[in-house]
């Protein structure tokens, strides 16, 4: 279609401003009041929603009752509650389809992993990634695994490096040693099902080798093809928000805010990743560490499949609150102590 004006510049503007708002507003509150209690409250909260609601959308759907959520799914998108994946309902919970429940669920996975291996005496932590991790496996979307491997792996390397420093967590190193041996016992288990057993063999199918082929992924591939024409065409500025769609966040950044919205996007998110975190072993360093595993679990995603350059009001509002938490704890470190006594002249 021709460029021209259309709904989606004024739709896409307000949700970009919207996350904007989120992330300031979040960032100033817990920069006056950095309590990480609030934070891990708040992911507990909306852990347990999420997955509570993930198995009421399997049971009402099994019972014949699948409209009991629609007084939540109230986008006007295609609500995609009857899809099926390899005989496997899909799991979508209050969201419309099952790619943006896995976004989601990447985003609590990744957030209590890291809060988990740094609050050892954490007595939630490892239930609510129980239900991150269930919730994002149950959920059947492809984008959703491949970007769980993807952040597994960037998980592992950089904890890594990790060990080669002497504030290193054993737990952590345990923890990472023994997920490297899970996984490649699981890689193994995996290849000789789907070589051996019919029904995995049309799952993992269905979920990704046979994806690309699909109407869907054919489209999605279209969609690349046309934003990066979008993005020369317009000698590198973009069309505009809301006038490009694609299936990878980077060129849907191209494609509609081109190279200088792209590049101030990727230093926005690299100030996030580098912001210090505090001492390690405190409660504002765990919570701080573990939203950006979260935003990186979720940017994951949005590098294979998002389609436009906002990243949603989840990435926002947690690198928000962790930005707050973060400046709190510098402008701690760099006050000074009460009471000193001021040296004789």
């Amino acid at each position: 279609y021709p460029l021209g004006p259309s709904a989606g510049n004024i739709t896409q503007l307000f949700r970009l401003v919207l996350g904007y708002l989120v992330f300031i507003g979040l960032a100033t509150a817990f920069r006056r009041s950095p309590r990480a209690h609030s934070l891990v409250l708040a992911m507990i909260v909306a852990t347990s929603v999420h997955f509570a609601m993930g198995w009421i959308d399997i049971i009402t759907f099994s019972a014949g009752i699948d409209n009991v959520l629609d007084f939540v799914r109230t986008a006007n998108y295609t609500i995609r509650v009857t899809d099926t994946m390899a005989g496997l309902k899909r799991m979508i919970g209050g969201f419309p389809e099952a790619s943006s429940f896995g976004f989601f669920s990447l985003g609590l996975f990744g957030f209590w992993l890291q809060y988990w291996l740094a609050m050892r005496r954490s007595r939630a932590a490892p239930w609510m990634l129980a239900m991150a991790t269930i919730a994002v496996l149950r959920s059947t979307s492809s984008s959703a695994y491949l970007s769980l491997i993807v952040f597994l792996i960037g998980f592992a390397v950089f904890n890594f490096f990790r060990f080669l420093r002497p504030e290193a967590e054993r737990r952590s190193i345990a923890v990472t040693v023994a997920g490297a041996l899970l996984l490649w016992l699981a890689a193994v288990g995996a290849t000789a099902s789907y070589q051996m057993v019919e029904p995995v063999t049309a799952f993992f199918d269905d979920i990704l080798f046979d994806k690309m082929e699909s109407d869907s992924g054919v489209e999605r591939m279209s969609w690349n093809t046309q934003a990066l024409v979008n993005f020369t065409d317009t000698w590198g500025i973009g069309a505009g928000l809301g006038s490009v769609r694609a299936s990878n966040w980077l060129i849907a950044c191209l494609g509609s805010i081109g190279v200088l919205g792209t590049a101030l996007f990727l230093a926005f998110l690299t100030a996030f990743i580098l912001s210090p975190a505090g001492p390690p072993g405190d409660a504002r360093n765990a919570a701080v560490r573990g939203a950006k595993a979260g935003v990186f679990a979720m940017l994951s995603s949005a590098i294979l499949t998002h389609s436009t350059p906002d990243l949603g009001l989840f990435i926002f509002a947690l690198s928000g609150a962790a930005t707050g938490l973060s400046r709190a704890a510098v402008g701690e470190s760099l006050r000074p102590e009460t009471g000193a006594v001021a040296p004789r002249s």
